[in-house]
């Protein structure tokens, strides 16, 4: 008997030893998971206080966002990601992250910051102030510069409900009649949806498409938004002239692009601010198979719509031709059964586009967007970034290998200069899926590195469907697919004397000469 309890007391003590060996590695496991998460957060944190303090406002709110993604408790983390949109001039992104800090962390600092900041826009002080003391030859110069992003419309008319879910993430869903509306505080938008797409769990489907789109910060649907977009440039971008009608408790005008109802507030005059908003009205959903296949075109320096492009659609199987016109917006429509066809753009003044793509139930399996770019002079090189609509926002990173200082070309400085030469522009910077991102080489003779960085957006950079189009004259373009691989960084290539060397591989580590 004895010897029988002096084993169980043995067995006991082995389960206990093993079950505290377990605990203990664990314990072990978690607490270098948070190590690693800390020390991260303190690596992000530190690169975005230099940024900041360089007034390098773009990329320290990149390090902020990525440090906040790695402690979302971090009352500091918020209070200098605030720091950097306000001094980029994202006022709607700060108070949106402001409101968002105060309900989450319910913070006294935060909220004391948050009431600073409205007072400031009730008195008319800062960025507002700004724009108001604009002269008129700078309001039309910024106007100017401003497009309308036919792609973020095209994500807005066919994404459903679970498309915008992965997009923004997780929305805070509330009743609103017999439907409800879905708020995306990040990204300044709320979204109604009526009764016919709501779930029994009080959530849209998963495949539903909401009747209308508040949206607060207009440059979701304009290039190069700045506060200030007048009348006569509005009215140039929507392809017709509106009144502006009074409502009692402001001005708005109103706009149809492409069924989709654009309805903006505006001053007696038409013109845009910093404050306006948009509200976008969806056409009625039909169950019908599409019979048409449609597509947009675009320049892709500008990121308008390209009319007079000459679509051509060769089937691989048949032969058969199908051929098309884009109009006044860059948009196409062509009737043509399923296949396999070679795909051909032109347009007098612009290289040739070329690819291969599959139409299926009356759909392009592949991107239904396409850039072109316009004919380079002698010496000149065109780099053209697209992409799918997830991630949002990849960015396009040019650095010339031959200056010490000052020689990195991305979204926080679109202008490389030497000794007053223009060695090259980022043209466009897209936001909001798709691309295209365009950056122009204009003295080929210096040697530079380009690469790309996924930015923001859910999915991963691999999976992206990222494409690089490089355009050289007397060349066929140089088309590099993004390749499998973790990480946020795709160093593309090296340019060296107009030669293109691809290197073409994805890292987790930014490149040394990246920085």
């Amino acid at each position: 008997m004895e010897e029988r309890s002096g084993g169980k007391k043995r067995w006991v003590i082995l389960v206990c030893i093993c079950v505290v060996l377990a605990a203990a590695a664990v314990i072990g496991v978690l607490l270098i998971r948070n190590f690693s998460r800390k020390e991260s957060y303190q690596a992000y944190a530190a690169q975005g206080q230099r940024y900041l303090e360089q007034e390098d406002y773009e990329n320290a709110i990149a390090q902020f966002e990525l440090a906040l993604a790695e402690n979302p408790d971090s009352e500091e983390a918020y209070v200098n990601l605030y720091y950097a949109l306000t001094g980029a001039g994202y006022d709607i992104r700060a108070q949106l992250l402001l409101e968002k800090g105060v309900s989450k962390l319910e913070s006294a600092r935060l909220e004391l910051l948050l009431n600073r900041f409205l007072e400031t826009k009730e008195t008319g002080a800062g960025p507002e102030e700004e724009t108001a003391e604009l002269t008129q030859e700078e309001k039309s110069l910024r106007s100017g510069k401003t497009t309308l992003d036919v792609s973020a419309l095209r994500k807005f008319q066919n994404y459903t409900f679970e498309e915008y879910e992965r997009e923004y993430g997780t929305g805070a869903a509330e009743a609103e009649g017999e439907g409800c509306r879905v708020t995306y505080s990040d990204v300044g938008a709320v979204f109604h949806y009526g009764e016919d797409a709501m779930e029994s769990t009080g959530e849209p489907a998963a495949d539903a498409v909401p009747d209308r789109i508040e949206i607060e910060d207009l440059s979701l649907i304009f290039r190069n938004f700045r506060d200030v977009l007048l009348y006569d440039r509005l009215c140039s971008l929507m392809g017709r002239r509106a009144n502006a009608a009074d409502e009692g408790n402001g001005f708005v005008i109103r706009f149809t692009y492409r069924d989709l109802g654009l309805q903006l507030t505006c001053d007696e005059n038409g013109n845009i601010g910093g404050d306006d908003t948009c509200l976008l009205t969806l056409p009625e959903q039909t169950d019908g198979e599409a019979e048409e296949v449609e597509g947009v075109v675009l320049d892709a320096v500008t990121g308008q719509g390209l009319d007079g492009a000459e679509i051509l659609m060769t089937s691989a199987e048949t032969g058969a031709e199908y051929e098309a016109e884009s109009g006044s917006d860059g948009f196409y429509i062509i009737e043509i059964p399923d296949g396999t066809y070679e795909l051909r753009i032109s347009r007098d003044g612009y290289y040739d586009f070329e690819d291969e793509v599959t139409v299926e139930d009356g759909m392009l399996q592949e991107d239904q967007e396409f850039a072109l770019s316009s004919e380079l002079a002698e010496g000149e090189i065109r780099i053209v970034l697209t992409w799918g609509a997830n991630p949002r926002d990849l960015d396009s990173h040019l650095v010339a290998d031959s200056l010490s200082s000052r020689n990195h070309l991305y979204f926080g400085r679109s202008t490389l200069t030497s000794q007053g030469e223009t060695l090259a522009e980022l043209d466009l910077d897209d936001r909001n899926g798709y691309g295209p991102e365009t950056t122009t080489i204009y003295n080929s003779g210096e040697s530079y590195y380009f690469g790309v960085h996924r930015f923001a957006g859910t999915g991963s950079l691999s999976s992206s469907g990222a494409e690089v189009t490089i355009y050289m004259p007397g060349q066929n373009p140089v088309t590099v697919q993004v390749p499998q691989g973790d990480g946020d960084f795709w160093p593309v290539c090296r340019i060296e004397n107009g030669q293109v060397n691809l290197i073409n591989e994805i890292t987790e580590e930014m490149p040394d000469w990246w920085d």
